[in-house]
This record gives C-alpha cells, sequence and structure tokens, in this order.
C-alpha cells in the first residue's frame, strides 16, 4: 500500500462590503492505493500507452513491470515495438550526456519526410509532441531532400548526421534569450556551446546561428554568402578564422573578453553592430570591407592593408555622439569608401588617398579646420561639426555634397562645378549660396538655414531632374533666388 497526499479545499466565505474572501486550506490525509486493484491497473495500463504513442520510451521506466495482466502486457509491448520502429523510421531524437536517447515525431515534418524540402520545427510553446531537452540532436537522415532547414528554440547543444541532408543549402538555429529566461527564471543566459559540423554539406551557402558559441563548429569549405551571428558568442577560440564567406554579420556578441582578433583569409566583409570590444585587430585578415556600427567601448581599431572599404559609426544621444575611439591605425592607403563617427579626428588630411571616392565624417567636436580631400573624392558627407570655411573648388570631381548640422561660420561655400547633387541642412552662417557655375546641378535640397537670402542657380536647370530626385527648397521668407525658372516655385516651400 502507498500513501498519497489529499488535498483538500475549503471556502470560507465572508460577506463584507458587497466582497468575496475565499481562503485555500491545504490538510495532508494519507489514502491507501491498491495497486492490484483493477481500477489502478487500468490507470498503469493507460499512462503507459500515453507515453508509447508520444514516443517518450524512457519515460516507462518500471510501468510494464507494475502491470500484472499478461494479455495487456503483450499488447503494450507489441505497440512499444510498432513505435520504436516508427521512431527510428521518422522521428528526431535527442542523446543525452547520460546516454539516454529521447525520441519524438513531429506530425508535420514527418509527413512526406523524403520528399520535404523544408524541416522547420519551433520548440517555442513546448507542444506536447516535441521534446525539447539537453543532448545532441539526431535523426537527420529522415530528410535527405531538405534544402531549408529552421529550427527555433531549441535547447540542444549539438547536431549530428548533418551529411545526410545533402540539398541543404540554408541553415537557421534561434535560441532565444528571452525564452531562456522565461524558461529558467533564476539562471543567468550564457550562450552554449554548439557542436555542430557542417563540413559534409556542400550545398549550404547561409547559415544563421543565434543564442550560441561557435567554438565546437566545423564550417563548410566552400564559400558561404553569408553567415549571420546573434547574441552569440565568436570570440572564446579562432574558429571565426576558418570561415569562408563572402559576409559575416554579427549582432550584439555576448564577448568572452573585451577583445577581437581576426586573421581569416577568406571572409570578404564583415559586419558587428553593437557588442562590448574595446579592441578590434584584423591586421592579418583579407578583408575587403569593415562596419562597426555602434561599439560605444571601441578604443583601439588596427585595420588590414587590403582593406578598401570602412564604416565606424557611433551612437547619437541629444546631438552628442558617444565613443571611446581613440586610436585608429593603419587606414590602408588602397581606401576607396570611408565613414567615420567618432568625437575626435586628430589626422584631418585625407589627401593621401588617392583612391578614395566616398568620405563621411560626422561627430567630431573639434572643428574641421585643418580637413584636406583627395582630388578624386566623388561623394562627401559632413555631420555635425564645424568649420571656418568651407572652399571645395580644386575638388574637381566632386558630384555629391551633403551638409547635415555642419555649422559654417563663412558666409559662402565655394562649390566645384562638378557637383551634381548638394544637400544643406543646418549649415550654420551662410548667406549666399552661389551655384551659377554648377551647370550639372540635378538634386538640390535646403533646409533649417536661417542665415541664407540668396541662392545664384546655373541657367539651365530640368525640372524633370529636380522631380525624379525629390528636390525641395525650404528657406526663410525673404530668401531670393537668382535666376529660377518659373516652375521652380513648385519646389520653395518658405518659414518665417
Amino acid at each position: 500500500m502507498k500513501n498519497i497526499i489529499l488535498i483538500v479545499l475549503a471556502f470560507q466565505l465572508t460577506v463584507l462590503h458587497s466582497c468575496k474572501k475565499e481562503e485555500l486550506k491545504v490538510v495532508d490525509v494519507p489514502v491507501e492505493i491498491d495497486e492490484n486493484s483493477p481500477e489502478y491497473q487500468g490507470y498503469l495500463a493507460e499512462r503507459a500507452m500515453q507515453f508509447i504513442r508520444m514516443y517518450r520510451f524512457e519515460k516507462l521506466g518500471d510501468l510494464m513491470e507494475k502491470i500484472q495482466d499478461a494479455a495487456v502486457k503483450s499488447n503494450l509491448g507489441d505497440s512499444l515495438v510498432v513505435y520504436r520502429a516508427k521512431a527510428k523510421l521518422e522521428g528526431l531524437y535527442y542523446v543525452t550526456a547520460a546516454n539516454d536517447s529521447l525520441y519524438f515525431v513531429d506530425p508535420n515534418m514527418a509527413l512526406n519526410a523524403a520528399t520535404r524540402t523544408i524541416l522547420y520545427l519551433d520548440f517555442s510553446n513546448q507542444p506536447a509532441y516535441l521534446v525539447n531537452a539537453k543532448g545532441v540532436l539526431h535523426g537527420f537522415a529522415h530528410f535527405p531532400n531538405a534544402s531549408s532547414m529552421e529550427v527555433i528554440n531549441s535547447m540542444a547543444t549539438g547536431l549530428k548526421q548533418l551529411e545526410t541532408m545533402p540539398e541543404l543549402q540554408t541553415l537557421t538555429w534561434n535560441y532565444e534569450q528571452s525564452k531562456f529566461e522565461e524558461w529558467y527564471p533564476t539562471e543567468v543566459f550564457e550562450p552554449s556551446l554548439f557542436a555542430a559540423d557542417l563540413s559534409g554539406n556542400t550545398k549550404l551557402h547561409q547559415v544563421s546561428l543565434t543564442g550560441v558559441d561557435i567554438a565546437p563548429v566545423v564550417f563548410p569549405k566552400q564559400q558561404l554568402t553569408q553567415l549571420y551571428l546573434n547574441n552569440s558568442r565568436v570570440n572564446t577560440n579562432s574558429n571565426l578564422n576558418t570561415v569562408n564567406a563572402e559576409q559575416v554579420q554579427i549582432d550584439n556578441p555576448i564577448a568572452a573578453g573585451p577583445e577581437l582578433a581576426l586573421e581569416a583569409s577568406a571572409i570578404n566583409s564583415l559586419r558587428i553592430n553593437y557588442g562590448a570590444f574595446t579592441t578590434i585587430d584584423v591586421s592579418k585578415s583579407k578583408l575587403e570591407s569593415l562596419t562597426l556600427n555602434y561599439l560605444d567601448k571601441l578604443e583601439k581599431l588596427t585595420l588590414n592593408p587590403e582593406l578598401t572599404t570602412l564604416k565606424v559609426e557611433m551612437l547619437m544621444y541629444d546631438n552628442d555622439y558617444r565613443g571611446s575611439l581613440t586610436q585608429l591605425n593603419s587606414i590602408p592607403a588602397g581606401i576607396r569608401s570611408l565613414f567615420l563617427s567618432t568625437r575626435r579626428l586628430d589626422n584631418q588630411d585625407f589627401s593621401g588617398f588617392r583612391q578614395l571616392d566616398y568620405l563621411r565624417l560626422e561627430g567630431a567636436v573639434q572643428a574641421y579646420n585643418q580637413l584636406q580631400l583627395p582630388t578624386g573624392l566623388q561623394t562627401l558627407y559632413l555631420v555635425q561639426g564645424t568649420k571656418d570655411q568651407l572652399d571645395l573648388s580644386a575638388a574637381s570631381q566632386l558630384t555629391e555634397l551633403y551638409l547635415a548640422s555642419f555649422k559654417v561660420a563663412a558666409a559662402t561655400i565655394q562649390a566645384p562645378a562638378s557637383i551634381e547633387r548638394l544637400s544643406l541642412y543646418g549649415a550654420g552662417d551662410i548667406t549666399t549660396l552661389d551655384l551659377s557655375h554648377v551647370l550639372n546641378l540635378k538634386l538640390l535640397s535646403l533646409s533649417n538655414n536661417p542665415s541664407l537670402m540668396e541662392v545664384k542657380l546655373p541657367n539651365n536647370l530640368q525640372e524633370q531632374d529636380f522631380a525624379a530626385n525629390f528636390s525641395r527648397l525650404t528657406v526663410k521668407r525673404g530668401c531670393v533666388f537668382i535666376n529660377a525658372p518659373e516652375w521652380l516655385t513648385n519646389y520653395i516651400y518658405y518659414f518665417d
């Protein structure tokens, strides 16, 4: 005989000011259960069958031994054989650290598994037919024609037999931190080691991993078009250096330390968004493009000579750029595109970069009075800075000029005749803008320039150019446009 706890609920109702109060009382009362009774034996048989039908063979435990009816036990044994065979033919399974095999069959995926091209498993809401456990996930041979695989919020620590999916082209593994915190509210989220050998998937070209540590991953030898890593750990070892990819994007990395050193020879483009790295060194890599967005703790950046595109953008709060970058080492001479937002820019001489055709500077607290530009520059953005004078007349190949909250103390700017697109927003004390010599002008945008009172235009403006490029001239009332065609009034807006 065994004892179970009987919970007695007693409700005490008291009417006071039209309110009800309920009180829950729990009383432990020992009750004897007869394991030999038909009722209890029926319960055991029903429970065993539920586990079998759910492929939860590991939960059977000693249930079968407690069942006394030989016929019932035999029927359950036959069902167990059938469902075990079905699990091996259709199911996936975890192998746990204790070497237990936990099977499950997703009825949606098992249907036509051999011809299915998409394998999709979502464990987010813990459906009864899915097992979510820590262990290595097996069974992918059931999906030989799957070209796309997406798994959401699985607690698996690795994948096995991926080589049995020869058609696999895209792999998405997404373990959300918010879901972990929901399931384990007292634990701190850490990216789990993710053991997956992708070297046998020769058609794989796109991989997306969220919430993992990539240290155990074996990446394919062929070039990926993109490797996307989100909320993951990438710098516990040198595994990232083994990646062959056109583009690697890392969002919100959970760093094992403050430094990232990349020596990859087969990554063309690297983009990192957010993160707490203080030092990034790519000097031994073969990167062609590097984009760093909102790494506010970054202090030191060392570049490689092959780099042609560099973007370093910081967050801005209350018109103030937040960033710690003070050491920008070895900008390569062959740089073609350069975007820097930083609070300080001590070296403002870019004249030696002969191949530079795009330059964007923003956020420096000191003036750009020492700014020198290369003669081949085609596009220039100056954002959130100051300059006493802006004479660009020698920049004979400059076609695009954008000034945004960039204060020019002089009464005018000297624009080269080559300009095709010009935008001035909050350009300081400029009173006169002479564009009469700019005969290729296709876009003109003016806004928030209260000192600007005279604009001299070229005599060959074309309305189709202004319309196609969404030109808009917002000026203070009284501002005069010289050489203005009649149609220009459609694009002029006044403020007082």
